[in-house]
């Protein structure tokens, strides 16, 4: 994770415990790791970066089953797949509701 703030000084921490493998937890330890070294000035650039990442046909198979993970990542490989093709995604929360 690196911050750039607004004096241009800079921060950059990272971590190598655990494995990503889905956007959600990139997500999860991204603001973990902003979350305990924000030192709470104004913000200029705010980036994460990643390596060693999984190709999709090469995922390491899970040791227990978990449901609610096998899910997540078949959704996840559905809106890959959609975005491939350029079908448009739009998320939940930024549709507007319509009054009846």
């Amino acid at each position: 994770l690196k911050m750039v703030y607004y004096d241009f000084s800079k921060k950059t921490v990272s971590s190598s415990d655990g494995t990503i493998f889905s956007v959600s937890s990139l997500y999860k330890k991204a603001k973990s790791l902003f979350e305990n070294t924000f030192e709470g000035k104004k913000l200029r650039l705010l980036g994460i970066a990643t390596t060693n990442l999984f190709c999709e046909n090469e995922e390491q198979d899970e040791l227990f089953s978990f449901p609610q993970k096998e899910k997540q990542r078949k959704v996840e490989n559905l809106i890959r797949s959609m975005q491939k093709q350029n079908i448009p995604i739009t998320s939940a929360r930024l549709l507007k509701r319509h009054e009846e």
